[in-house]
């Protein structure tokens, strides 16, 4: 078991840093990115030559005809945009118009000489690249790579569970270290603290993600303090804490996963 939270908490504090590096689409962010991706898939068409669309290539999977490929490529930004609700992530709408924009990114890739219409891709990629990060991935997608948005509704519930989970875990673990008397006051003490701590990063993610406001800072304090609650109890084991703490873990690493952080280890 103590292994178990020492891999655990190590996992999440070596993922944290890479929290800082971009912050968090807030879910109407996401809608804007989608509406304004949908209109300039639009301009990058036209801007494509006329030439081009009618030719044929063979790509990883086969002979690949560009025009229809380009066609379903635009059909697929429309059906995302119409899709993607406040209640609905359309995660499976946003996997396929990736998978089918990574096909197209590959086309202008190949070895060969620059086509009019590949400075517009380029630029449009970018745009890409954030809606990629937004659902969990990369752009160019890799194969197979999981597609999936943890949208803002879903986040503010496990900010929620995070914070009544550490009620319980302090109960717990309060409990459970006056009975062990190797335990001095200072150390129950400082225990029960850090899960205070826990339990008001919980609920400032909470408010921050339910009033659109920008998140990633809070979210970064949060697993940092979710690891070092963890490492602690994995140095002085508290058998009636090791449930409530694998539920709060798990609810740790939905949030991890939103933020664009790998998720820790299964306990």
């Amino acid at each position: 078991m103590k292994k178990t939270l020492l891999a655990l908490a190590a996992a999440v504090l070596c993922l944290v840093p890479a929290l800082a590096r971009a912050e968090r689409l807030t879910d109407k962010e996401l809608e804007k990115l989608i509406s304004r991706i949908a209109s300039e898939e639009d301009r990058f068409r036209d801007a494509l030559d006329p030439q081009m669309k009618k030719a044929i290539y063979r790509g990883p999977t086969g002979e690949v005809n560009v025009e229809r490929a380009l066609e379903d490529f635009s059909d697929a930004a429309e059906k995302l945009e119409d899709r993607y609700k406040k209640d609905y992530s359309a995660s499976t709408e946003a996997a396929d118009f990736l998978r089918k924009a990574t096909a197209i990114d590959a086309y202008f890739k190949r070895d060969q000489a620059a086509t009019r219409g590949e400075s517009e891709w380029n630029r449009f990629a970018e745009n890409l690249k954030v809606l990629a990060a937004a659902y969990g991935t990369a752009f160019p997608m890799p194969a197979g790579a999981p597609v999936r948005r943890i949208g803002d509704k879903e986040l503010v519930a496990a900010a929620e569970g995070l914070a009544r989970d550490a009620d319980r875990l302090k109960k717990a673990v309060d409990t459970g270290l006056k009975q062990d008397k190797s335990i001095d006051k200072t150390t129950r003490e400082a225990s029960v603290r850090d899960i205070d701590l826990l339990k008001n990063d919980a609920r400032a993610l909470k408010s921050a993600v339910a009033d659109g406001k920008p998140a990633t800072a809070t979210a970064t304090q949060l697993l940092g303090r979710v690891a070092k609650v963890e490492e602690s109890l994995g140095r002085t084991p508290v058998p009636a804490a090791s449930p409530i703490l694998g539920v709060l873990g798990g609810k740790a690493s939905l949030v991890a996963q939103a933020f664009g952080m790998s998720s820790p280890p299964a306990r």
